[in-house]
């Protein structure tokens, strides 16, 4: 990265700076920093208890504008993030040792994601 001009950036750093286009910084997450066996768990449970709550708000058939407003604007990220969450516990997995949380959230997420997706059809 020397030859781009940025001599400064410390390869520790949490997300790595990548340029300046047309006004905007753009940096690219270190996904091998995120991918701990806590950060895992912390994130599948996130993603499960977000789709928990949208059918609890369904089933009892509470109606307020703010809950349809962040209900819509979240739930297309959350079900993207739902299986890529999932393919990246699947390969965590596979290749780390297993701890007891960590597969309890990657199951859940797993169950979460066939429920889910199996609504579409």
């Amino acid at each position: 990265m020397k030859h781009l001009g940025y001599n400064n950036i410390n390869p520790r750093c949490f997300f790595y700076y990548i340029g300046i286009h047309y006004g905007i910084r753009i940096y690219i997450y270190k996904m091998k920093k995120f991918k701990t066996h806590k950060n895992l768990t912390i994130v599948n449970f996130a993603i499960v208890s977000y789709f928990i709550l949208i059918w609890l708000i369904s089933f009892y058939n509470i109606n307020f504008v703010l809950i349809g407003v962040l209900s819509e604007m979240l739930t297309i990220p959350f079900l993207i993030a739902q299986i890529v969450f999932l393919i990246i516990g699947i390969k965590y997995l596979i290749k780390n040792q297993i701890k007891f949380l960590t597969l309890i959230s990657v199951l859940a997420l797993a169950i979460c994601s066939y429920i889910t997706i199996g609504s579409f059809f």
